[in-house]
């Protein structure tokens, strides 16, 4: 028997590398790069270890996660199984029998292998992406650390954590979402937390001015090479004659031609890149991210989605306020196996829709936001004793303010909705620095928090507000919400 016998009748090797280039054949770089969540009891714990989160009793107890490996064993077993099957007596003995049960065990490496790489790579000129579906967002997480604890515990937490980000749906990267309704995103934001009453939710918006040019002008040539690779025929292989492609009556090719006036419109405009990320806990049926109203944040491109996670290394990213602010690879990628980008661009103008402080009527019919004088109060600012150093502030700065965190302690009382002319130094929210805009709800009270990567740019962001708003009554925040002290408890962490 020469080897090659060997390879195709009694090793699945050959199927099982075929099955697997097949699946990810629009874009290999999949096999090198696995597109996956890595979740388990004991990734959660290191996270809470090294985010110093943990007392000391609960870093003493070290769930295992032997639960994440049984699949793979199962699979290899049944694959195992199928492929030494012409042992067992009375096995057909034709040679198609024999690569039948091979491409059968293959079968099983291979939906093993999905389970190890992600889910395969769509084709492309898709119309639509599959939701729900795993967000991109995860592939822009650093490792996990490392765990200093060794003792095992039989201890497992309940799965009531879930992390989220909110992208285009679709992944249409020159749609530029906003909501329908001038100010009254953020109302209508803590309005779907009220009726959901999670334990904890914290929602972040991330924001930082953008220079995507080049990328968006290499978008618009690739757009328009594959609108001329649609429209030309394809020849039968057998017959030779040619035939019009099937994408010529779909949206990617009808709408191309739009989305190219869009870039056009895009590169002459100042842009900000926008991430909105966050994570919510709760116990209770029904209660679910799905009902935030991001849905309703759309354009004639794309609308936003919500995408969930199980994956604790997210808890850092929210901690440390990290969002992906270079998605020119998601840009390049469009006309390919695209993906939606884990952020997306906005104008200054779209950025008003997602960052503002809730007023007027709409502010008033909400129970959890506690609200205070009218705008122009005087207003002073708490100083913890560890707050961070820093020089002296600009002339026209808030000197009162002394950390990169500051929260709303009561929100300015205004009976109508400020107008368009009042609302528009709010186009100059974004800088060159990454600033927040973060919603904080538990107990049933909501909390607004600001901040920015240095205390000097976190001074400008508060000037900038009160030109609006007049002077708001800010505090000294923490970095590390309160409620995450909680987090191991809640979890059944708690020894």
């Amino acid at each position: 028997m020469n080897p090659a016998e060997v390879e195709f009748l009694y090793l699945p090797v050959f199927y099982w590398g075929a099955f697997v280039l097949w699946l990810y054949r629009h874009n290999l770089s999949s096999l090198f790069h696995p597109f996956r969540e890595k979740i388990g009891p004991r990734k959660l714990w290191s996270e809470l270890l090294d985010l110093d989160l943990l007392s000391p009793r609960q870093a003493a107890l070290r769930p295992n996660d032997r639960g994440q490996l049984l699949p793979y064993a199962g699979y290899l077993l049944v694959a195992a199984a199928l492929s030494l099957s012409w042992a067992v007596p009375g096995f057909p003995s034709g040679w198609y029998y024999l690569a039948v049960a091979q491409a059968i065990s293959a079968l099983a490496l291979t939906m093993a292998t999905v389970r190890h790489l992600g889910r395969p790579p769509r084709r492309s000129y898709v119309d639509v992406l599959r939701h729900p579906r795993l967000g991109s967002r995860v592939r822009h997480i650093p490792p996990p650390p490392k765990a200093a604890a060794e003792t095992e515990s039989e201890s497992k937490p309940k799965p009531r954590l879930r992390f989220f980000n909110v992208s285009l749906k679709n992944g249409t990267v020159v749609s530029t979402p906003s909501y329908p309704e001038k100010q009254a995103f953020v109302a209508a934001l803590v309005h779907s937390l009220e009726a959901a009453n999670p334990e904890f939710a914290w929602i972040q918006f991330l924001f930082v001015k953008s220079d995507h040019g080049p990328a968006l002008v290499r978008l618009k040539n690739s757009l328009r090479g594959a609108k001329a690779e649609i429209e030309r025929p394809s020849v039968d292989l057998v017959s030779g004659e040619e035939r019009t492609k099937r994408e010529l009556k779909r949206d990617f090719y009808n709408k191309a031609d739009s989305r190219m006036n869009k870039v056009d419109e895009m590169v002459t405009k100042p842009l900000v890149t926008l991430a909105i990320q966050g994570m919510w806990v709760s116990s209770k049926e029904g209660a679910s991210v799905d009902a935030l109203p991001f849905d309703h944040c759309t354009d004639e491109h794309d609308s936003l989605a919500v995408f969930q996670y199980r994956d604790p290394r997210m808890l850092r990213e929210l901690v440390e306020r990290r969002m992906v602010t270079d998605i020119g690879e998601y840009l390049d990628r469009y006309t390919k196996s695209r993906l939606e980008p884990p952020s997306f661009l906005v104008t200054p103008e779209g950025l008003r829709s997602y960052v503002h402080i809730p007023l007027g009527e709409a502010a008033e019919s909400l129970r959890s936001i506690s609200g205070g004088s009218s705008a122009k109060g005087y207003t002073r600012v708490k100083v913890r004793e560890d707050a961070e150093e820093d020089p002296e502030p600009d002339s026209g700065q808030r000197s009162d303010i002394s950390s990169r965190f500051a929260a709303l302690a009561s929100v300015p009382e205004m009976e109508k909705v400020l107008e368009d002319g009042s609302i528009q130094p709010l186009d100059h929210l974004a800088s060159t620095a990454v600033r927040t805009f973060e919603l904080l709800y538990g107990d049933g009270h909501t909390e607004f928090l600001f901040s920015s990567e240095t205390v000097e740019d976190m001074r400008e962001y508060a000037q900038l507000l009160d030109s609006v708003y007049g002077e708001l009554n800010l505090e000294a925040a923490e970095k590390v919400p309160g409620f995450l002290r909680e987090l191991p408890r809640a979890l059944g962490l708690r020894p």
